[in-house]
Formats: C-alpha cells, structure tokens, sequence
C-alpha cells in the first residue's frame, strides 16, 4: 500500500497544468494516522496540527505526534512525541498557489528500552530530551478547484549535531467547503512517513 501511495503522489507532482481555483485557506485543524520507520524501526501512531491566519500574510501554527513500535511484538520498544508552534509568512498568493515560509520552536522526546525480560523489568532504558527550531518553506497548489497539491521542505536543529531537511509532498481533497481528507509522504534515510487524515477548515 506504501508504494501505491508514493506512486500516486509522485504522479500527482508531474500533471502538466493547473486551472483556476480558490486560494489556499490556512484556517484549519487536522488529524492523521501516521506510519513509518525511525532508524529501522516500523513505527505507528498519530498527531494533530492546526494553523489560522492572523492577517493577509501571517498565520499562526502548531502540531504534535506521538510514535511507537508494538512493544508486544518486539524486543526492543521506540518511542517518540514531538510538539511544534510557529509562525508563518505567505510570500505570495493567487487563486491557483500559495508560497509560504515558517520558523517554529520545536521540542522532541525519544525513548527505548529492551522488553526481553519482562519479568525482571526493562534491562535498558534510554530517553532523550531535545529543544530546537525548525524552518520550513512550501507551496500550496491548487490542482482543480477541490484538489490540491503541497510540497515542502524542512530543516529541524536540535543542536549537538541533531539536525535533519525533511522533503514532503501531500494531497488534499476538499469533501465540502468545512472537511478534507489528504495523504502526505516525508522522506529522510531511516526517517520516512505516511500520513493518512481529515481535516476541518474553519471561519476565521
């Protein structure tokens, strides 16, 4: 199924036009299913993001998640939560894109501990405790009027050597005017995501 939804968004980049439709709307709250690998391990869980726009350029936006392997089935249990909150800048928009920059404060927790032994408890534990920010930069394009297209890169530096660029590419398709549902796929070496969700945009 992964490789379905890489080829589909991959194919999605390459469609040769786009026509008219509304401007993208930074008014919203989400939530997604999230899967992926953190340095070799299959992990799951989900997180949530909402963004709103505080005048004609700047928004507002914040996030978290929350990732784990199945402990039942492992011996090694991973665990990570991250949160975010930032600030954004539409650099340009019209009724068919949008291109924006963001710089947010960014805080993740990482934890793992050997479950081989559970009747003597954990036998290793481990967590990490990190403070950083990350800086983002994208482009919101309107493929057909309840169709669109988001590309982004971003760069998290948590200092000490913990730093990381991240490209993304997701797909929203708007339902109604008030919920989207979307696809999102991010990519880094031992560090790859899918996002499955909904999303409700909301007056402002």
């Amino acid at each position: 199924m992964r490789n379905t939804i890489k080829g589909l968004l991959a194919a999605s980049a390459m469609l040769p036009a786009i026509v008219l439709a509304e401007a993208s709307n930074y008014n919203y709250v989400e939530a997604r299913y999230l899967n992926g690998d953190r340095f070799g391990f299959d992990v799951n869980g989900w997180g949530m993001e909402g963004s709103v726009k505080i005048d004609d350029r700047w928004f507002l936006n914040a996030g978290f998640s929350d990732l784990n392997n199945d402990a039942r089935r492992r011996e090694f249990r991973y665990s990570e939560d991250s949160q975010r909150l930032g600030l954004g800048f539409i650099m340009g928009e019209n009724e068919t894109a949008s291109v924006y920059a963001s710089v947010a404060y960014s805080k993740l927790r990482t934890g793992g501990r050997m479950t081989d032994f559970p009747e003597v408890g954990d036998v290793l534990r481990e967590s990490d405790r990190l403070n950083g920010y990350d800086l983002g930069f994208g482009v919101r394009i309107n493929l057909v009027p309840d169709t669109e297209l988001h590309l982004a890169v971003n760069y998290t530096d948590y200092g000490s050597g913990n730093d990381v660029t991240i490209p993304s590419v997701g797909l929203i398709y708007n339902f109604t005017d008030e919920w989207a549902g979307f696809v999102d796929y991010q990519y880094k070496s031992e560090r790859d995501m899918i996002g499955l969700g909904i999303r409700f945009y909301y007056p402002y």
